[in-house]
């Protein structure tokens, strides 16, 4: 008899703590939420009713990043293939953490069942597990330019809790209730208020507030070290031995850092900063001209060649050269160099993103892994760059899944925000989406459509549809936009077509820019590394194509400018590719060139025939430039076979 009590006293107490949530299989597993090496969830909740989600994210990626687009759905495939445009893009520098939904990020967003609706009736309720998937679609920053699109996705399983403000079914909402923090018991430090989300990074656990100690201020690495010396400028050559760093950006108008014979053994690292060439003649960043140099972590761009090793036994790990002519080059009778995680991409000059000027018997000894490039040359030997600059995204298998609600389409314009068709003029976008035309804009007086900074990484898809002014202001007008692909426009009778100011790595491609009052295509003011590829700007007043004040552009495949006073204009412009581009019938020139002298500008197979004063004119001797059809050639370095007739 005894026994039988004890076993229903043992019974009653189970039911009882079964029935207040001890026992409840729901709540004997705490939610996680686990992305790639080097992003983290920092806190994360999943709300009942529909699946509400909060989200702040941390990274270590080593680059910043500006988060555009969310997806969470219980189907792979759906999550990583479906996003939604963020109202507010969130920029995450590294070794940071951001909100990105809910909170202070004027984001909102809910997580989908498999079949892409949000979830609902008992799914939704508070207490039941969710399974699926994140994923954050970003665009890299470095050193202010947006750079490549990338996705990064995590799983979370996680029990769907109250919505924020809401009191838990199982507790009575209390007005004195404890603050509770994040502890994180590994770096002893406060994260902060978290009910009701839970403390999610491994290490943490939920204290009171009261209880954390004050969170340390860190302390910041020295710069210089100890044993280390700051190089504070450019310009004098470094004599002797040493461990020289970088604690700031350096820029200069000629060769920055030049590393003398009496300096072999000596170490560099940039520590991530930036040697940047702004204006001046031909030019390079880091010259070795000792043996056994170690250079690291620095990023070089905008020179003739961004490090040039010239002795022998010379290590280069984890730099960035960009926007050089050569972004490497190994110089004449080197050896033993070692090349380890380098990136050397978008380099000008052709086939020369890392280059070497001839084996001399040497080749066998240059050795590398892991570098980034897309042009190495042939006399680089066993150097290789296993990963090219725009390695795409592996395409996921599709799996067939019922139709999903639609996500709702931005409302039109006339100026859409997020991405959308706009209607009318003026339209000015400020933020990062896909844009189109909802038909012909225009007759307008003015700029007609503008892109900020803040619109930078944003698509604009004309479809061949028209904008037409009265002869003033630009009918696309790029203001400080960086990685913007304007595509399929006609735009005519402005006083400028298409017009970039201080717009950087942006791609203009098919457009039409005809009869405008000045200029067809302007890039003006430090607009540098555009790419123009198979436009057409024909009929202008003055000029077809322009580039003043700006480096580093690439005009090649199938551009044409006819018709103009000037087919291709340059003027205080440095190591722009002039390549594959007709200029035919101008009334006084094809190619112009006032800068030359070395300015690194090469002019290599273009067609320019019938234009009056010259079809070919630079105003110094150029570096070089061949395969060009012209007949009236004034330009030392360009050579040209004649026009047919």
């Amino acid at each position: 008899m005894t026994y039988g009590w004890a076993i229903l006293v043992i019974v009653i107490i189970l039911a009882v703590l079964f029935y207040i949530g001890v026992l409840n299989p729901k709540n004997t597993y705490a939610s996680t939420c686990v992305f790639a090496p080097g992003v983290s969830c920092y806190t994360f909740k999943l709300m009942s009713g529909n699946g509400d989600l909060l989200l702040n994210v941390g990274q270590a990626t080593g680059k910043g990043m500006l988060v555009t687009g969310i997806s969470c759905s219980s189907n792979d495939t759906y999550a990583a293939n479906n996003f939604t445009t963020l109202s507010s893009n969130i920029t995450i520098n590294p070794g940071e953490n951001a909100w990105l939904i809910g909170r202070d990020s004027n984001n909102s967003y809910s997580c989908k069942d498999a079949a892409g609706y949000s979830i609902s009736g008992t799914a939704a309720e508070i207490g039941e597990r969710y399974k699926g998937r994140i994923c954050i679609r970003y665009n890299e920053l470095e050193h202010g330019a947006i750079g490549a699109e990338r996705v990064v996705c995590g799983d979370v399983n996680a029990r769907l809790e109250p919505p924020e403000g809401a009191a838990s079914p199982t507790e009575s909402p209390s007005a004195t209730a404890t603050p509770m923090c994040c502890f994180d018991t590994l770096g002893l430090i406060c994260i902060g208020t978290v009910p009701p989300e839970p403390c999610n990074i491994p290490n943490q656990q939920v204290t009171p507030c009261a209880a954390c100690p004050p969170s340390p201020t860190p302390t910041p690495t020295p710069c210089p070290g100890a044993g280390e010396t700051e190089l504070t400028a450019c310009g004098t050559p470094i004599p002797s031995f040493g461990n020289y760093v970088l604690c700031s950006d350096l820029t200069t108008t000629g060769t920055c850092l030049t590393f003398a014979s009496g300096s072999a053994g000596s170490s560099l690292d940039c520590k991530g900063h930036s040697i940047t060439k702004s204006g001046g003649g031909p030019s390079n960043g880091i010259v070795l001209n000792a043996n056994n140099l170690a250079v690291s972590n620095c990023f070089v761009t905008k020179f003739r060649r961004g490090i040039d090793v010239e002795g022998s036994a010379c290590t280069l790990t984890g730099n960035t050269a960009t926007l050089n002519n050569d972004g490497i080059y190994v110089g004449s009778g080197v050896s033993s160099v070692t090349l380890t995680d380098n990136t050397a991409c978008n380099n000008v000059a052709p086939s020369t993103d890392i280059s070497c000027a001839s084996c001399d018997g040497s080749c066998g000894s240059y050795t590398g892994s892991g570098n980034k490039c897309d042009t190495i040359s042939p006399a680089c030997g066993a150097l290789a760059c296993p990963t090219t600059c725009a390695s795409p995204t592996p395409t996921p298998t599709p799996t067939p899944t019922p139709t999903p609600t639609p996500t709702p389409t931005p409302t039109p314009g006339p100026c859409p925000s997020g991405g959308g068709a706009i209607l009318a003029c003026p339209c000015t976008i400020t933020t990062y989406g896909i844009y189109t035309l909802g038909g012909p804009l225009g007759p307008y007086t003015g700029d007609c459509i503008t892109i900020t900074s803040t619109g930078s990484s944003s698509t604009l898809n004309c479809g061949g549809k028209s904008i037409t002014g009265t002869g003033t202001g630009a009918g696309i007008y790029l203001n400080g936009a960086s990685s913007v692909t304007i595509d399929g426009c006609t735009v005519e009778s402005f006083e400028n077509g298409i017009y970039l100011n201080s717009a950087t790595y942006n791609q203009l491609q098919g457009n039409t820019a005809n009869s405008n009052s000045d200029r067809g295509i302007s890039l003006l003011f430090d607009s540098d590394g555009n790419t123009l590829t198979g436009n057409t700007a024909n009929s202008n007043t003055m000029i077809g194509i322009s580039i003043v004040g700006s480096d580093y552009n690439i005009v090649t495949d199938g551009n044409t400018a006819t018709g103009n006073r000037y087919g291709i204009y340059l003027s205080g412009a440095y190591h722009n590719n002039i390549a594959g581009s007709t200029a035919s019938s101008n009334s006084l020139y094809g190619i112009y060139d006032d800068i030359g002298g070395g300015a690194g500008n090469t002019i290599t197979n273009n067609i320019a025939c019938n234009n009056p004063t010259n079809d070919i004119y630079c105003t110094l001797p150029e570096p070089g430039g061949g395969g060009n059809t012209c007949s009236n050639l004034w330009c030392s370095g360009v050579t040209c076979s004649p026009c047919p007739g």
